[in-house]
């Protein structure tokens, strides 16, 4: 059977689990986190520019800056900026505030 080593740092545990068994829960080193994971627009950026940069690659976000972020509710829109003489879209990432889950990655044309 193929066993994932996943090594935590709680005190001094060194935890291993199969792969089947492998949670991971919405804490942070078994303890309640009672912060936003992604608290601020400055967060917000720097985690969509870290998503973005694989897909899209340096040169196409290079050419979208500054990001922007916006918060509604629970949920940050982070967009690109385009330059008037610039023909196409931008990138748009759509993250929660609350666990930091990516709910959405798009690129207009």
């Amino acid at each position: 059977m193929f066993t994932v080593i996943t090594i935590l740092l709680v005190g001094t545990e060194v935890l291993s689990k199969p792969c089947q068994e492998l949670v991971v829960p919405p804490q942070v080193c078994g303890k309640k986190y009672n912060k936003d994971i992604i608290p601020d627009a400055q967060t917000a950026i720097k985690v969509a520019e870290a998503i973005l940069l694989p897909i899209y690659g340096e040169n196409s976000i290079a050419k979208e800056q500054p990001f922007k972020a916006e918060l509604s509710g629970e949920t940050w829109t982070i967009k690109g900026s385009m330059s008037p003489n610039r023909e196409g879209g931008v990138a748009i990432v759509t993250l929660s505030k609350v666990n930091g889950q990516i709910l959405s990655i798009c690129h207009g044309k």
